[in-house]
This record gives structure tokens, sequence and C-alpha cells, in this order.
């Protein structure tokens, strides 16, 4: 309706690694260019991925309470 697409997605845990805190931001880099998909919020990682050219999917959102839906 509004140009948004939603599709289903089945994500499975078992197949997510958790990096934080554990690579530099070339390995991260690296990294991310070899993920089949990146899923990110809006920040440096989501940003990244993109400049890599891995497949992204992108989570927008506001922070303040006042503005959420």
């Amino acid at each position: 309706k509004h140009g948004i697409y939603q599709t289903p997605v089945n994500l499975s845990l078992k197949n997510c690694t958790d990096l934080m805190n554990k690579t530099n931001e070339d390995e991260l880099a690296y990294i991310l260019a070899k993920s089949k998909v990146v899923l990110s919020q809006d920040s440096f990682i989501l940003h990244l991925a993109e400049a890599v050219g891995a497949k992204i999917v992108a989570c927008f959102g506001s922070t303040l309470p006042e503005y959420r839906v």
C-alpha cells in the first residue's frame, strides 16, 4: 500500500553468529562480504555491509518512544 513490501522470512538462530566486540573493522568488512545476508539496524555495520556488496536487510525505527507506531 505504501511501497513497503513484506515477505515472510524463516530465520533460525542456529545459522547466526554474534561477533560483537570480537573483530576489527577490516575483519568485519571481510566477514560481511562473505555473508549470505546481513540483518542490521541503521548503523555503521549496515553501511559497511552495503559498501562491500553484501545482501542486506535493514531495520529502521524511531529510538524515541513518542514517535513509535
